[in-house]
């Protein structure tokens, strides 16, 4: 299970994914840095998690804290994780891209 706080620091907004078991005991906290306020999070159900940031970038993080950070032409808030590798990014639903990792 995953959850993402947001928080001021040095004037603008930055974010942290933390990571719980189901019995919602803490497993550990990633610093991701800043953020717009429209961050979306989806997981494939494999221990990865796919988070995107409102800017150009889809991070990849793992339960055991490893952690990918994908640079985006375009800004991104909206994920779908398909099938084969293969995640789908936009900025507000208009228009998608689809990535492979």
């Amino acid at each position: 299970m995953a959850s993402i706080c947001t928080r001021m620091q040095n004037h603008r907004e930055v974010f942290q994914v933390t990571f719980c078991d189901l019995k919602v005991n803490k497993l550990n906290s990633i610093l991701l840095g800043k953020c717009d306020g429209y961050i979306e999070i989806l997981t494939d159900g494999k221990n990865r998690f796919f988070i995107t940031t409102g800017r150009h970038r889809l991070y990849i993080i793992y339960t055991n804290g490893k952690k990918q950070m994908i640079n985006l032409q375009n800004d991104g808030d909206c994920i779908a994780v398909l099938h084969n590798r293969r995640v789908a990014i936009s900025k507000q639903r208009n228009s998608m891209k689809i990535l492979s990792y």
